[in-house]
């Protein structure tokens, strides 16, 4: 009888001990979504969304919901935050301000996190915040490019990158 307890004793160390191995490989795992703003309006100053932009806003949100995004970046322009707030209202999260001009200093912010984050840009601050992650940047956005989603995942040191469109 006091065998068979200490035998089981040990079966629970050990699936104790595997659960905890398990969650401290979840705990490194974490997924980064870059996108630029989506379609805006041709206004000289802050512009917000056209129709097609707010259309594809929320196409984005379906595609986060699907995703089960936990936090949500934008810089502090319309044409990002009316990009990030279906997303937001979908999810039930609140959109946290980045300050563009701080790439390098928000990238470190992020890299470590373990959530699944969604980021929302620009076309000059996307690719090279794609960079600063680890990931190719692909080739430079112009004004006309909205489409282009970057998947930059990182667990433990080893990540891995792709460019979708959506």
């Amino acid at each position: 009888m006091m065998v068979m307890r200490n035998f089981y004793r040990c079966i629970a160390a050990l699936l104790l001990v595997g659960g905890l191995a398990a969650c401290g490989q979840d705990a490194d795992t974490g997924v980064i979504y870059l996108v630029r703003h989506a379609e805006k309006l041709a206004q000289p100053d802050d512009p917000g969304l056209s129709d097609e932009g707010h259309a594809r806003a929320e196409r984005l949100a379906e595609l986060m919901a699907e995703r089960d995004i936990e936090e949500i970046y934008s810089t502090d322009y319309r044409r990002t935050l009316e990009t990030a707030e279906p997303v937001a209202r979908k999810l039930g999260l609140q959109v946290r301000l980045y300050d563009p001009s701080r790439l390098q200093a928000f990238a470190d912010s992020i890299a470590g996190k373990s959530q699944r984050i969604l980021v929302i840009g620009h076309s000059n601050t996307t690719p090279e915040l794609a960079e600063l992650l680890g990931a190719e940047p692909g080739q430079s956005m112009d004004e006309s490019e909205y489409g282009r989603l970057y998947r930059i995942e990182r667990d433990g040191d080893e990540i891995t990158a792709r460019i979708d469109n959506y």
